[in-house]
């Protein structure tokens, strides 16, 4: 019995991954790729700068909207579809992300939002994410 529940761990918990830490090379070739974009608001939209020469895609349906309770921040309570929601902004563009609907579903003068975005298609490369205080 102890011999079938450690196999059971052993595949549910795998272990063909060789190594996980990262180079320092592999650290600073992400941080820099995620530095050029830019992200500021003009009224309810956020206007998100892709200044590196990959295609930017934001995934709109992934974002996060929390406000502040108690000096803590709690994810609010949205209706969100099943359906995944992405734009995407070549390299050197401006794309225009309408937060209109989604803030005014929210009853708070002060929200975090949490974009998440890659460089290329959503399947490659790795995920970053921006947080932002929007005050109106």
């Amino acid at each position: 019995m102890k011999k079938l529940i450690a196999l059971l761990l052993l595949v549910l918990v795998g272990c063909s991954e060789t190594s996980l830490l990262k180079t320092q090379e592999e650290i600073s070739f992400e941080k820099t790729k995620s530095e050029k974009v830019d992200f500021k608001f003009e009224g309810k939209k956020l206007l998100i700068t892709n200044n590196s020469k990959d295609v930017l895609t934001v995934f709109e349906s992934e974002t996060k909207f929390s406000i502040e309770k108690n000096k803590k921040w709690i994810l609010a309570d949205r209706t969100t579809g099943l359906l995944a929601w992405s734009g995407g902004a070549s390299s050197k563009t401006v794309y225009e992300y309408d937060l209109t609907n989604e803030l005014s579903e929210i009853d708070s003068n002060k929200v975090k939002i949490t974009v998440y975005y890659t460089f290329g298609s959503s399947t490659e490369g790795k995920r970053h994410e921006k947080e932002m205080i929007y005050e109106q």
